[in-house]
């Protein structure tokens, strides 16, 4: 589904085009024109379209949270007809009806979910329950969105079909009308955005009203991920939103023009993902110096970017795609005086990298992790034995058993692919020792002679032996913070053996894990290093 936003502006764009699984940002003061925007984008396309207001309503009339069937045909009526009038830009008659209707759409599909489940068991049709039950359920996305987000709640329908909070530190069970301001906004925004239908327009005006900085960004990303079949515009305050979901792109608006009260023109600026933000508009937004963790892994969505956000909750986590980029916007960062305000720093892969080469990248803030990759912590033994902890609750086993024997069937199969495991990361290490190597700009201007020679075939028998000594000593840490895991099929072994589907709901639960311990949180952290200054 591609969307054509057409902007009446001063200059140019003129037209936007946003296709599914895209997001563009407004950014500007206020005053500047944004919600009259948001209107104007949503009245092109109304008809596919849902909106999710400022001015929205962050409570619940009731406990119990229930629409009809026909009811929610009529109030859906009720709510296109008034959003296209003029003055829904700044109210809504229909605020108690909005707070619901999501909730209520979302506990429609879990229990509709569950009923197509009881049917398939009586007809004792396994292939179907597998397929509906290889989906998560709308209830489990909502709770993994909390999750990765550090919100600690989750919530559940009870035994009267009622949707309840629970609060994660004492499994305490309490309404939804008791959560705080911010954890009912989150709430609201998560069941509007999961409920909706495939291929709408979603524009979300400040998603980020009483959230807390190291919340909306993690909480934000993951959900945009979650509904990539839908395009977004997403009006905000804060300037670091579009920052920390670096594929986007960002709309600065700078001022409207209006006749009567309808706006006619507004003066605007596009820029596409990696583009600067000007100085201005910092100074018009921006009140307060800002922590960045730059990382290596995907821009969306990734285990990367939820892990170190857990990890790091006094940073705005951003990913980088390759080690490169994050050190080149590490450095970009803090070599500039214009953007002073940004206490910026790097996290990369281990990678073998030598001693030299990490004391110089400290300097410039670049910190090395101290495994070889993000894999490296995901399963290290103090995660899988904390995971066997948890599943021996739900899946009858000895913890301690269950643990040992992950990491025994991980190593059984890496007795097969050990060959190929080592060779990958011997290439990863000549590749680094040529970058490191090669000649600079100036080496290039100055016509410095290069030649450069490296003994392949002792790299790789070096790999080999260490992971063959590894293999011998059954040392599974050793294995993982040298090696890198990540195409071995190590990880789905290691998943399955614990009672998980697939690598990356092991991964889900590891993040839950650290989300709700804190010893395991402080022990994840000394696996990396510790939180940079």
């Amino acid at each position: 589904m591609t969307y054509l936003l057409s902007l009446p502006n001063a200059g140019e764009p003129n037209n936007i085009q946003l296709n599914a699984g895209e997001s563009i940002f407004l950014l500007g003061a206020n005053g500047a024109g944004k919600s009259s925007l948001m209107h104007h984008f949503y009245l092109q396309h109304h008809g596919n379209a849902e909106r999710i207001t400022a001015h929205r309503q962050m409570w619940f009339q009731n406990a119990a949270v229930g629409i009809s069937p026909a009811e929610r045909v009529n109030i859906d009526t009720s709510l296109r007809q008034s959003d296209i009038n003029i003055n829904s830009r700044y109210r809504d008659d229909y605020a108690p009806y909005r707070s619901n209707i999501g909730v209520s759409d979302l506990m429609a599909e879990e229990n509709r979910r569950a009923r197509a489940i009881t049917e398939l068991l009586t007809r004792g049709d396994l292939d179907a329950i597998s397929k509906e039950t290889a989906k998560s359920s709308p209830v489990a996305r909502i709770n993994n969105l909390f999750s990765v987000a550090n919100l600690p709640i989750s919530v559940a329908i009870d035994g009267r079909d009622n949707l309840v909070a629970r609060r994660a530190t004492t499994g305490a069970e309490y309404s939804i009308q008791q959560l705080s301001d911010g954890e009912r906004n989150a709430l609201i925004i998560a069941a509007m955005v999961l409920s909706a239908k495939p291929g709408r327009l979603i524009l979300i005006d400040e998603p980020e009203r009483h959230l807390h900085r190291s919340i909306i960004a993690p909480f934000l990303s993951m959900l945009l991920a979650e509904r990539n079949d839908c395009a977004f515009v997403v009006s905000t305050h804060d300037l670091h939103l579009p920052l920390d979901t670096s594929a986007t792109k960002t709309l600065l608006v700078r001022g409207c023009s209006y006749s009567g009260e309808h706006p006619v023109r507004w003066e605007a600026d596009l820029f596409l993902p990696g583009e600067a933000l000007d100085r201005q508009i910092q100074e018009d937004i921006l009140g307060a110096r800002k922590k960045i963790l730059f990382i290596e892994g995907d821009e969306v969505g990734s285990m990367d970017l939820a892990l170190y956000s857990v990890l790091f909750p006094g940073f705005s986590v951003v990913a980088k795609r390759r080690c490169k980029d994050v050190i080149q916007a590490t450095k970009g960062i803090t070599q500039s005086e214009e953007l002073h305000w940004i206490n910026a720093h790097g996290l990369i892969d281990g990678d073998s990298r030598s001693a030299d080469e990490i004391q110089s990248l400290n300097q410039d803030k670049v910190h090395t992790l101290p495994l070889y990759s993000v894999e490296s912590v995901y399963y290290h033994s103090t995660i899988i034995f904390a995971i066997a902890e948890k599943m021996s609750q739900i899946l009858p086993g000895d913890a301690q058993l269950m643990g040992r024997k992950a990491i025994s069937a991980a190593l059984d199969v890496l007795k097969q692919s050990a060959a190929g495991l080592a060779e990958r990361s011997a290439e990863r290490a000549l590749r680094n020792e040529w970058e490191r190597n090669a000649p600079t700009m100036n080496d290039v201007r100055a016509g410095v002679p290069f030649e450069r020679r490296l003994n392949v075939e002792q790299v790789v028998e070096q790999h080999k032996l260490l992971l063959n000594e590894f293999v011998q000593n059954r040392d599974w840490d050793g294995i993982c913070g040298r090696f890198n895991i990540k195409k071995s099929g190590i990880k789905k072994t290691i998943a399955n053996a614990l009672g998980f589907t697939d690598s990356k709901h092991y991964e889900a639960a590891a993040i839950k894990i650290l989300n709700a311990d804190d010893g395991m949180l402080a022990r994840t952290q000394a696996l990396v290093g510790g939180v940079p200054a």
